[in-house]
Order: C-alpha cells, then sequence, then structure tokens
C-alpha cells in the first residue's frame, strides 16, 4: 500500500516537521531559526555576520593587551589562532567576510609591529631582567617593583634614591634605557597576575575561558570536542560542513527507502526538498541526483482519494490486471491497469453505433424501444420511405429464446415485413438481411443490448464522445474526472494515459466514420448491403453489426463496451 514518504522519528520525508526533527538530530540545526528550517545557507550567512562581530571583538582585545601578547603562553596564542582561522572556514564556505581575522592572526604570530618590544630587546633579555627583579637580593620585592616602575615612568635619576637603588637599576637596565624597563614591566605584570589583561567579556584574552565564551557566543551551544572544546582543533568548518553532509546522507537514506517501498512525495514537499538540495549545494555540500531521487517519488497525482479509490475498485472488477490496492492513491500499479485497460479498449471491437451522431434526420433511423413477448426491448426503427409501415419498421434488436429459435439472438428487419412487402430492399440485400437475422450472441450481449438504449451513456473526450456502459464507463468517468481535479504538472504520471483516452476516442469515431460528411456517405454504402441497419450503421456496414457477436467473446471488456463514435 504506497504512501507518503516517512522516516520514524523524523516524520513525513520534506514536511516542515521532517527538517525540524533532522535538524535537532544534527550539529547545525540548533543555529536554525524557527520557521527557517531548510535556509542553511542564509543560518550560514547570519552565522559568518555573527563571526564578523565577535572577530572585531577580539581584535579589540588584542589591541588593547598588545604590549603583554607576547608573554601569553605559545599554547593560547596558538588555540586562539585555531578558532580564529575555524571561524574563517566558515566563512568561506558563503564567501563571507570574516573581519579582521587575519590581523587578529598576525598579532597572536608576534607578526605584527605592535608586538615586538619596544626597545628591540630579545625575549631572552627581557626574560632576564625580570627573573633579576623576581629573585635578587637586592631591597625587598616590593621595593624592587617600585624601583622599576619609577624609573620607568620618571628615569633612571629619580629612582635612584640610594646606593642600593642605583645598583639595582644598573644591574638591570645593564646600558639599555626606559623603554627596556617598560618591555620588563609588562613582563612582571602578566607573570605576577595575568588576571589583569582581561578582554571585554571579562575573561583574560585568549584563555580557555575566553575561547569559551567566544563560542558560546557565536554558535550558542557547545562544540563536541573533536572539533571544539579545549583539546579540540577548533575545526568549525570542518564541523558544519560534516553536519551538512549528514543531513544529506539521511535524506538520500530515506529517499531510498521509499523507492523501495513504492510510497510517494506530495508536490508541497518535493519542492522543499528541491528547494532544500539547491540550499545545501549552495553551502558547498554536494548532493550529486538528490533531486532525481525526488522527482522518483514525486509521482503522486493528488485527486479526491474516494473517486481513485472507487476506480482502483472498478479495476479490479474489469480484472484486467493484478488485483490492486484499494488505498485511493493514484501510484504506479494503478497508472499500469489504466493503460492495460487504454490498450484493451483500444482493441475491441465495437458493437452498435450510436444513433444520433450519425445523422438521424437524415437516415430516418430512430432508437425507440417496443414491447415484445412482454418484455421491453431497445431497438432501431426504420421510418424512411423503406418502410411502407407508417410506424416504421424495427431494422435490429436483441431477442430472447423463443420456439425457432432457443438462444439468444440478434433480428434484424422483421420476416413478416419483408413477407408482407412492407420494407423495400433488392433480393440480394433481403439475402444478406435474412443471414443476419437470428445471428447467436451470448447471455451476457443480450444483457445488454436488450436495453442498449437505456444503459449506453456518453463520455465526452477531447470534443468526442464514447457512448459505454457498466464499468467500462465508470472507469473512463472516474479517470477524466480524477485527472481534472488533480493539480499536478505534466510530468506526473496519467497525462500520457489521459492523451491516450483521447486518440482512442477518435479512433473510435473514425470506425464509425466520424464526420458529417462521413456518416452520409458511410450510410449510402450501409444501405446498399444491408438497407436499414446498413444505413445505421453506416460505412462499417456489416462489420460492425457481426462484431457483436467477436466483442462479447474471449476478452472479458468486450461484455461492457456498447458503442463508440462521435458527434456531428
Amino acid at each position: 500500500m504506497s504512501r507518503e514518504v516517512a522516516a520514524g522519528r523524523y516524520g513525513v520525508v520534506g514536511s516542515e516537521g521532517y527538517f525540524r526533527s533532522l535538524n535537532q538530530e544534527y550539529w547545525i540545526g540548533s543555529l536554525m531559526d524557527s520557521g527557517r528550517e531548510t535556509e542553511y545557507y542564509d543560518c550560514l550567512r547570519n552565522l559568518a555576520d555573527n563571526i564578523r562581530s565577535i572577530v572585531d571583538e577580539i581584535y579589540e582585545d588584542l589591541k588593547q593587551q598588545i604590549g603583554i601578547i607576547r608573554y601569553l603562553p605559545r599554547e593560547h596564542r596558538e588555540s586562539m589562532t585555531k578558532v580564529l582561522l575555524g571561524l574563517h572556514d566558515i566563512c568561506q564556505i558563503t564567501s563571507s567576510s570574516d573581519g579582521r581575522c587575519d590581523s587578529c592572526i598576525s598579532i597572536l604570530s608576534l607578526s605584527d609591529d605592535d608586538t615586538r618590544p619596544k626597545s628591540g630587546a630579545s625575549d631572552s633579555e627581557i626574560e632576564d631582567a625580570a627573573k633579576l627583579v623576581r629573585d635578587s637580593s637586592f631591597m625587598n620585592q616590593s621595593d624592587r617593583m617600585d624601583t622599576v616602575r619609577k624609573a620607568m615612568d620618571w628615569g633612571e635619576s629619580s629612582a635612584s634614591g640610594n646606593l642600593e637603588r642605583t645598583l639595582f637599576l644598573r644591574a638591570l637596565m645593564n646600558g639599555k634605557g626606559r623603554e627596556f624597563l617598560g618591555d620588563v614591566w609588562l613582563r612582571l605584570l602578566y607573570g605576577d597576575d595575568e588576571r589583569q589583561f582581561t578582554g571585554r567579556c571579562g575573561r583574560v584574552i585568549c584563555s580557555a575561558e575566553y575561547i569559551d565564551h567566544m563560542e558560546q557566543h557565536i554558535f550558542g551551544r557547545d562544540i563536541p570536542n573533536y572539533y571544539g572544546g579545549r583539546n579540540g582543533d577548533r575545526a568549525y568548518g570542518k564541523l558544519v560542513t560534516n553536519s551538512l553532509e549528514s543531513i544529506v546522507r539521511q535524506i538520500r537514506r530515506d529517499l531510498e527507502q521509499g523507492e523501495r517501498d513504492n510510497d510517494y512525495i506530495r508536490d508541497e514537499n518535493a519542492e522543499r526538498l528541491k528547494s532544500t538540495v539547491k540550499d545545501l549545494e549552495r553551502c558547498g555540500v554536494r548532493c550529486y541526483s538528490l533531486e532525481v531521487n525526488v522527482d522518483k517519488l514525486a509521482w503522486f497525482v493528488g485527486g479526491d482519494p474516494d473517486k481513485i479509490r472507487e476506480l482502483q475498485q472498478k479495476l479490479n472488477e474489469l480484472g484486467i490486471s493484478d488485483r490492486l490496492t484499494e488505498d485511493g492513491v493514484y501510484g504506479k500499479k494503478t497508472n499500469a491497469s489504466v493503460e492495460k485497460l487504454m490498450d484493451a479498449l483500444r482493441g475491441s471491437v465495437p458493437t452498435l453505433a450510436w444513433i444520433d451522431p450519425l445523422q438521424s434526420s437524415h437516415t430516418k433511423i430512430y432508437s425507440i424501444p417496443i414491447e415484445s413477448n412482454g418484455l421491453r426491448y431497445s431497438s432501431l426503427r426504420d421510418l424512411s420511405p423503406r418502410s411502407i409501415n407508417p410506424k416504421g419498421t424495427t431494422i435490429f434488436r436483441a431477442d430472447a429464446p423463443h420456439s425457432g429459435a432457443d438462444f439468444y439472438h440478434i433480428n434484424t428487419v422483421e420476416g413478416k415485413s419483408i413477407k408482407s412487402g412492407k420494407y423495400t430492399a433488392s433480393e440480394w440485400q433481403l439475402n444478406n438481411l435474412n443471414g443476419l437475422n437470428h445471428t447467436e450472441i451470448s447471455e451476457d450481449a443480450y444483457t445488454v443490448l436488450k436495453n442498449f438504449d437505456g444503459v449506453a451513456k456518453k463520455i465526452r473526450v477531447a470534443g468526442r464522445v464514447l457512448a459505454a456502459t457498466g464499468v467500462v464507463l465508470d472507469a473512463l468517468e472516474l479517470y477524466q474526472s480524477i485527472e481534472i481535479d488533480k493539480h499536478d504538472a505534466d510530468r506526473k504520471i496519467g497525462k500520457t494515459t489521459y492523451s491516450e483516452i483521447a486518440s482512442i476516442g477518435g479512433s473510435w469515431a473514425g470506425g464509425a466514420l466520424g464526420a458529417k460528411g462521413g456518416a452520409l456517405l458511410g450510410a449510402s454504402i450501409g444501405t446498399a448491403i444491408f438497407p436499414g441497419v446498413g444505413t445505421a450503421i453506416g460505412g462499417v456496414a456489416g462489420g460492425l453489426i457481426l462484431g457483436i457477436v467477436g466483442s462479447f467473446t474471449g476478452d472479458k471488456l468486450g461484455s461492457y463496451v456498447v458503442d463508440i463514435t462521435m458527434v456531428e
């Protein structure tokens, strides 16, 4: 039984709820705004805007504390650099600007000029001087720090209040100037209490807490340890890409399962899936033939399920294919059964020409019921000058078994009319009529033909009229109604079959000589062979009448076909 493709806990594939649940499963989904569950590209663009704002903040923090950058632990600077590279990778996915990312990395790698010591001293020289301040035997720690600060601010002479201070400064400076003391001072401050060097967020710059805060501010959630976290590689771009690729793989698995189950996707969900595929491809994710998978499942033709269910019942009643599941879904199996029906109709023999479309006003042959042996019969009655009887002569009807003909049969021009000279015909024509008279037919044929005027209905297709009865007519009417009701694109199954109905109608109409002029010509030809009944049937002449027998034998479908023709 066909149904909408569903994916367990995710729901109906392609629906808004499906993507909402799917996003919850994968990391990127936590960044999606409610109501925009499929707009991955816009999500990444918004994320890039957020990243640019955060990178600008990081840049301002680094510039604010530029003097101590080189004294940050190397692992802190490297972690911060990985963060910036990871953020840059996310921006690259949508070709968005990452702000001052390169400038931040330049500062952290000590490539920026402002990160160099003001004095031009080497790191080892600055470190040795700082060690002297921390470990020297001159004075106490507080006096040493005070001496360095005064000498840095006001000069060596201002700080040298006594011999001990003077000796300390000379040992410390070793011929270098106040800028050297400034470099040493910053080194001492960071080593003494790094918490003095915080960013706008209140965390020590480049510390693990600082990075965690930035991640939370950008992403709004924790980063999986492998991609981020304190031990991760900060591979945010890879995290985003892997998350999107996982979503694509899940969609593909769900669609492929739907194909195996012969399920379907409604138009609105198919369009959402296709739009999402394009959006994911804009994010650089390869979706390959995912749209093809969607198209394979988007065969659902819509329409009224009750009508479709009834059509399936009629097709099952006809028995022209494997039994259908009467589920109200116009699927591939239902479509195949309709095509078999069309093939069968295309090969069926028409059994009775509908009268009015064959210009009764000209031929003077009408469908008029008669009473015989207590039964009411549909009949064709000739009111033309051939019939001397003013009430007309019955030229064709079905008849039940009776004395002299104990089988179901057809009657042509009634014998008494011929014998009494009330119907004009040549000897050759009379022989033809008598040869057809009392032709045996099946009980099924009799059941239909004895009341063809009451049971035959007409279905109009492409300007043509098919007069049919029973299950075939019901199936055709239902199918045409379903076709009109549905609003699917031309590629949906069923469109081709519908055009087939029109072509079949045309071919059948041609069999009854079709256009007005053809009908008149056929009437003349038919008259020459079978007066009256030949006139009604037209150029197909006795072949249509004789086809009564053939069309009710062998093919089960034949027992349901009464007539085909076209209007003027």
